[in-house]
């Protein structure tokens, strides 16, 4: 038994001693070998990958990058169409200021007539499709038809009493014009006027930015 167990130990020296002798002389062969040596110097380290950069974005980013402008310039438009269609309030309403500076250099009929030629100048601005419905009319009556689209906000009855005399009579000289109630009247009819259904859906268009045509202006000249 024992002498089995010596033979085994010796055999598994001498393999080790074998492999060792050879991987030594491999070492020594590599050594020798100038081309072997030349390729074992050319080996390097395995290198990571570079991380990934922000730029360029991904098609992602280009499409979410280009519906936002195209976001933003729709709604830009819309809002300028939209300023543009109520452009004519503002002008009215500087119009009218102006005039209530002026009112202490003009009489009566001056005050009155310049307040209903704006007045109509507006309705043809907001409803150019109705324009016939107010072009005709003069003093007390085109009053009466103004009121139709806006609720006046005071007692209409106290301004047209005198409004014709006023304006076309020679006895209009001795009445007086309550010229704070036909201001307020104006005021409040310019700022809520109700436009006629062409306009609003003209409006609707600007503010969907889809309409390819902007407000009509009103004519410029008026009779009263």
């Amino acid at each position: 038994m024992n002498s089995a167990a010596q033979a085994h130990s010796a055999a598994h020296s001498a393999t080790n001693s074998h492999a060792s002798n050879n991987g030594s002389a491999a070492n020594s062969d590599a050594q020798q070998n100038p081309q072997v040596q030349a390729l074992l110097e050319q080996l390097h380290d395995v290198k990571a990958p570079a991380d990934i950069g922000l730029w360029p974005p991904a098609i992602g980013w280009w499409l979410a990058a280009s519906l936002l402008i195209a976001a933003i310039y729709f709604s830009c438009r819309s809002a300028l169409r939209y300023w543009q269609s109520r452009r004519y309030v503002k002008q009215a309403l500087i119009t009218l200021r102006e005039i209530k500076q002026q009112e202490n250099r003009m009489g009566d009929r001056e005050v009155a007539s310049a307040v209903i030629k704006l007045l109509k100048r507006t309705w043809f601005s907001a409803r150019p499709n109705e324009r016939h419905l107010i072009a005709s009319l003069y003093g007390r009556e085109s009053l009466e038809t103004l009121a139709k689209v806006a609720k006046p906000s005071v007692e209409l009855a106290v301004i047209k009493t005198d409004l014709d005399e006023i304006l076309y009579s020679a006895e209009g000289a001795k009445l007086t014009l309550r010229r704070d109630l036909l201001f307020k009247f104006a005021e409040h009819w310019i700022k809520h006027h109700k436009r006629s259904q062409k306009q609003k859906q003209k409006l609707k268009q600007h503010k969907n930015a889809s309409a390819n045509t902007g407000l009509t202006q009103g004519g410029k000249h008026a009779t009263v």
